[in-house]
């Protein structure tokens, strides 16, 4: 399975991010699914602030996922399986 995290946007106070928003992004073939969320970070190290202009996807990734922390990455992730199992069992209606 390939994961991909999308940042959809950023809560700023004063150019300092305070939240992210984000999806989980599953990709494969001609499957995709996705959930959404908001995580609020931490308030930066003065000492490791990188003004908002310079910031990276990467960098705001790496927050997002010390935020979230690698137990609830996982359930992330199961959650997101779950649905693509949910999604195989549906079926529309004999009639459509």
């Amino acid at each position: 399975m390939v994961y991909e995290w999308k940042i959809n946007a950023l809560d700023c106070e004063e150019d300092v991010v305070k939240a992210i928003h984000w999806s989980l992004l599953y990709r494969e073939e001609n499957i995709k699914e996705e959930i959404y969320g908001r995580v609020v970070v931490p308030s930066p190290d003065l000492q490791h602030y990188t003004a908002f202009s310079e910031l990276s996807k990467d960098q705001v990734i790496g927050w997002l996922e010390s935020s979230l922390g690698l137990a609830e990455i996982t359930r992330l992730k199961d959650v997101v399986k779950k649905r693509l199992e949910m999604r195989n069992k549906t079926k529309p209606t004999p009639w459509s």
